[in-house]
Protein backbone atom coordinates (compact mmCIF):
# COMPACT_ATOMS: atom_id res chain seq x y z
CA UNK A 1 0.00 0.00 0.00
CA UNK A 2 1.37 3.17 -1.14
CA UNK A 3 1.24 6.42 0.49
CA UNK A 4 -1.12 9.19 -0.54
CA UNK A 5 0.82 12.30 -2.11
CA UNK A 6 0.70 15.29 0.17
CA UNK A 7 -1.15 18.32 -1.25
CA UNK A 8 1.10 20.08 0.67
CA UNK A 9 3.14 22.47 -1.78
CA UNK A 10 6.31 24.34 -1.34
CA UNK A 11 4.33 27.54 -0.28
CA UNK A 12 2.68 25.64 2.58
CA UNK A 13 5.93 25.10 4.38
CA UNK A 14 7.97 27.95 4.12
CA UNK A 15 7.66 31.65 2.13
CA UNK A 16 10.81 34.08 0.72
CA UNK A 17 10.16 37.77 2.96
CA UNK A 18 10.49 40.89 1.90
CA UNK A 19 13.99 40.59 2.97
CA UNK A 20 14.61 37.80 0.91
CA UNK A 21 14.99 35.36 3.70
CA UNK A 22 13.28 32.49 3.87
CA UNK A 23 10.60 31.68 6.48
CA UNK A 24 9.10 28.90 8.76
CA UNK A 25 5.95 28.55 9.29
CA UNK A 26 4.40 28.61 13.49
CA UNK A 27 2.85 25.98 14.24
CA UNK A 28 -0.44 25.45 16.79
CA UNK A 29 -1.33 22.42 19.00
CA UNK A 30 -3.17 21.16 16.01
CA UNK A 31 -0.45 21.18 14.19
CA UNK A 32 -1.20 24.41 11.49
CA UNK A 33 0.18 27.26 10.89
CA UNK A 34 -1.33 30.12 13.28
CA UNK A 35 -2.47 33.32 11.74
CA UNK A 36 -2.07 36.78 13.04
CA UNK A 37 -4.99 38.45 14.43
CA UNK A 38 -7.94 38.73 11.93
CA UNK A 39 -5.83 36.42 9.28
CA UNK A 40 -5.81 33.32 7.27
CA UNK A 41 -1.93 34.17 6.84
CA UNK A 42 0.67 32.35 8.86
CA UNK A 43 2.86 33.71 11.18
CA UNK A 44 6.57 33.57 9.89
CA UNK A 45 10.00 33.51 10.91
CA UNK A 46 12.82 34.66 8.84
CA UNK A 47 15.70 31.85 8.60
CA UNK A 48 19.13 33.45 8.26
CA UNK A 49 20.47 33.21 5.13
CA UNK A 50 24.12 32.94 4.60
CA UNK A 51 25.83 35.14 2.71
CA UNK A 52 28.78 34.32 -0.12
CA UNK A 53 31.73 36.26 -1.45
CA UNK A 54 33.12 34.81 -4.65
CA UNK A 55 35.94 36.35 -6.24
CA UNK A 56 37.51 35.12 -9.76
CA UNK A 57 40.43 36.61 -10.66
CA UNK A 58 43.47 36.70 -13.35
CA UNK A 59 46.91 36.84 -11.13
CA UNK A 60 48.83 39.74 -12.61
CA UNK A 61 51.30 40.94 -9.70
CA UNK A 62 51.84 37.82 -6.92
CA UNK A 63 53.88 40.16 -5.03
CA UNK A 64 50.97 42.75 -4.49
CA UNK A 65 48.87 39.76 -3.81
CA UNK A 66 50.97 38.17 -1.28
CA UNK A 67 50.91 41.67 0.41
CA UNK A 68 47.03 41.47 0.05
CA UNK A 69 47.33 38.09 1.71
CA UNK A 70 49.05 39.80 4.87
CA UNK A 71 46.98 42.71 5.29
CA UNK A 72 43.36 40.93 5.01
CA UNK A 73 44.00 38.24 8.20
CA UNK A 74 43.34 41.18 10.57
CA UNK A 75 40.23 42.58 9.07
CA UNK A 76 38.75 39.00 9.72
CA UNK A 77 40.05 38.84 13.12
CA UNK A 78 36.80 38.45 15.63
CA UNK A 79 34.02 37.82 12.35
CA UNK A 80 32.55 34.83 11.89
CA UNK A 81 33.32 33.89 7.89
CA UNK A 82 34.24 30.39 6.46
CA UNK A 83 37.02 29.80 3.11
CA UNK A 84 34.75 27.68 0.92
CA UNK A 85 36.97 28.00 -2.11
CA UNK A 86 40.47 29.29 -2.41
CA UNK A 87 42.35 28.36 -5.73
CA UNK A 88 44.79 29.53 -8.54
CA UNK A 89 43.53 26.51 -10.32
CA UNK A 90 39.44 26.89 -11.11
CA UNK A 91 38.72 25.09 -14.12
CA UNK A 92 36.31 27.11 -16.70
CA UNK A 93 33.66 24.55 -18.04
CA UNK A 94 31.03 27.62 -19.16
CA UNK A 95 31.64 31.45 -20.68
CA UNK A 96 34.61 32.85 -19.68
CA UNK A 97 36.15 33.31 -16.32
CA UNK A 98 38.24 36.62 -15.27
CA UNK A 99 41.11 34.12 -14.60
CA UNK A 100 41.98 30.77 -12.71
CA UNK A 101 41.78 32.17 -9.07
CA UNK A 102 38.67 32.12 -7.17
CA UNK A 103 37.86 32.73 -3.44
CA UNK A 104 34.52 31.89 -2.29
CA UNK A 105 33.73 33.32 1.29
CA UNK A 106 30.81 32.12 3.27
CA UNK A 107 29.53 35.24 6.44
CA UNK A 108 26.53 33.80 8.26
CA UNK A 109 24.47 36.92 6.40
CA UNK A 110 24.60 39.82 4.25
CA UNK A 111 24.63 42.02 6.95
CA UNK A 112 27.67 40.38 8.09
CA UNK A 113 29.72 40.16 4.88
CA UNK A 114 29.01 43.71 4.43
CA UNK A 115 30.51 44.73 7.52
CA UNK A 116 33.62 43.65 6.36
CA UNK A 117 33.96 44.54 2.95
CA UNK A 118 32.60 47.90 3.98
CA UNK A 119 35.08 48.23 6.96
CA UNK A 120 37.57 50.55 6.13
CA UNK A 121 40.73 48.06 7.38
CA UNK A 122 39.30 46.14 4.23
CA UNK A 123 39.04 48.73 2.22
CA UNK A 124 42.63 49.34 2.37
CA UNK A 125 43.37 45.29 1.37
CA UNK A 126 41.14 45.82 -1.24
CA UNK A 127 43.46 47.62 -2.67
CA UNK A 128 46.19 45.50 -2.52
CA UNK A 129 44.45 42.79 -4.25
CA UNK A 130 43.31 45.31 -7.36
CA UNK A 131 46.59 46.13 -7.93
CA UNK A 132 47.70 42.48 -7.82
CA UNK A 133 44.45 40.81 -10.03
CA UNK A 134 42.35 41.23 -12.88
CA UNK A 135 38.87 40.26 -12.32
CA UNK A 136 35.58 40.62 -10.51
CA UNK A 137 33.76 40.13 -6.90
CA UNK A 138 30.05 38.93 -6.34
CA UNK A 139 27.52 38.91 -3.66
CA UNK A 140 24.90 36.61 -3.30
CA UNK A 141 22.79 35.35 -1.11
CA UNK A 142 22.72 31.70 -0.32
CA UNK A 143 19.70 29.74 0.64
Amino acid sequence: MSEAPSSAGPSDHCRTTNAGQIGTPHTGSGGHPRSGPGSAVPIWDPVPMPAYLVVNSNITDAAKLDEYFKAVGPTLAGREFKVLVATADAETVEGTAAGERLVVMEFPDRAALRAWYDSPGYQEARKLRLAGTEGFAVIADGL
